[in-house]
C-alpha cells in the first residue's frame, strides 16, 4: 500500500470525483421519491437528519481535516489482493478503474473494513477493528513508506495518530458514501440477484 501511494501519476489530483457522486446520489434519490420510503420503513436513523444537509456540511469538514492526498487504489480490499503462490513476496494488484489521488486514509480504512472477516462481509458489517489493530496495521505502513522516502517517518503528518485521525475521518467519508450509493441503487452488484428497493433501503 505505501508503494502505491508513493507513485507519481500523471493525472489530475482531483478530489471532486467520490464527493461529487455522493451529492448526485442524495439529490437523486430525493428527486425521485426513495426518500419518502424512510416514513414507510421506519428508518429512524435517516428519518433524523436531512441528507441534503449533512452532505455539504461533511464535505466542509473533510476540507478542513488536513489530510494529506496521495495516489489510491480506492478499493484496496482483501479480494483485490493476489499473492503469488510461487514467490509470496509478489503481490499483485487487481480492480484499478477507479484508482485515483485521494485522501490516504481512504485505502487504509477500506482495507480494515476488511480486517478479520470473510469477503463482502464489511458491506454489511461497516465496524472498524480496535484502534490497536489500526494502529499496528499503521506502524506497518509506516516502516514501509520510510524505506521507499528516507525521512517520511520524522513528519508529524506521518505519525500513526495522525495518520489513525485520517483513518476514521475517511472510514467515515466510506460509510456516507456507500450509504448513498445504496439508496440510489437500481439494480443488484449481483445481476442474477432480483433488486428489491425495500431490502436495499433496510440495509
Amino acid at each position: 500500500m505505501a508503494k502505491v501511494h508513493s507513485l507519481q501519476v500523471p493525472i489530475r489530483k482531483n478530489l471532486d470525483a467520490l464527493t461529487s457522486a455522493m451529492g448526485r446520489h442524495i439529490d437523486e434519490a430525493y428527486e425521485d421519491g426513495r426518500m419518502e420510503l424512510i416514513k414507510e420503513l421506519n428508518l429512524k436513523a435517516f428519518a433524523s437528519v436531512d441528507l441534503r444537509e449533512e452532505y455539504p456540511r461533511f464535505v466542509n469538514l473533510l476540507a478542513n481535516a488536513n489530510i494529506k492526498i496521495v495516489f489510491t487504489h480506492t478499493d484496496f480490499r482483501g479480494s483485490n489482493i493476489l499473492v503469488s503462490k510461487k514467490n509470496p513476496t509478489r503481490i499483485l494488484l487487481t480492480d484499478l478503474e477507479y484508482s485515483s489521488y485521494a485522501f490516504r486514509g481512504f485505502d487504509l480504512a477500506i482495507f480494515m473494513f476488511d480486517w478479520g472477516k470473510e469477503p463482502l462481509v464489511s458491506l454489511a458489517d461497516p465496524r472498524l477493528p480496535d484502534d490497536d489493530v489500526i494502529r499496528a496495521f499503521i506502524r506497518l505502513y509506516i516502516e514501509g513508506a520510510e524505506l521507499l522516502a528516507p525521512g517520511y517517518v520524522d513528519k508529524e503528518e506521518n505519525s500513526v495518530e495522525n495518520i489513525l485521525r485520517e483513518v476514521k475521518l475517511c472510514a467515515l467519508q466510506m460509510f456516507f458514501f456507500s450509504n448513498t450509493l445504496a439508496i440510489n441503487r437500481k439494480e443488484n452488484l449481483v445481476e442474477k440477484v432480483p433488486f428489491n428497493l425495500h431490502e436495499t433501503m433496510v440495509s
